[in-house]
């Protein structure tokens, strides 16, 4: 199932920084960033234009649920590829950019994002 059926692209996206070696932890002292909801459709688009999708596509899994209950499709990408993507894009937010470079400079080595999940219908 694709991103385009699978997750909410009108809802905020959560970016973390991991490290992983062998298991995800999240970096302390480091803060998430919230994609606002206008910006997540136009990113995805754009990923999607440049055949670039995958870095999400490949590791999106459906693992966990905030505490209110609301399901979430979950990626994992590499820090360095996703950074050598966004930096080329119109629409990363320079917010999101900036950030990742502090992660990376912080030890992080993995981006978690965090997407809300559509309905599953049978």
């Amino acid at each position: 199932m694709s991103i385009y059926d699978a997750v909410k692209l009108d809802r905020p996206v959560l970016f973390s920084p991991y490290i992983n070696n062998g298991y995800s932890c999240a970096v302390e002292d480091e803060q998430p960033f919230t994609m606002c909801a206008d910006d997540v459709k136009p990113f995805i688009d754009e990923l999607a234009e440049l055949s670039q999708l995958d870095i999400i596509e490949d590791t999106r899994q459906s693992l966990v649920q905030r505490h209110d209950g609301t399901l979430l499709q979950t990626a994992f990408p590499v820090l360095a590829d996703f950074k050598a993507i966004i930096v080329e894009m119109k629409t990363a937010p320079k917010k999101l950019i900036e950030l990742v470079n502090i992660w990376q400079a912080s030890g992080a080595n993995e981006i978690v994002i965090d997407f809300e999940e559509k309905p599953r219908t049978f």
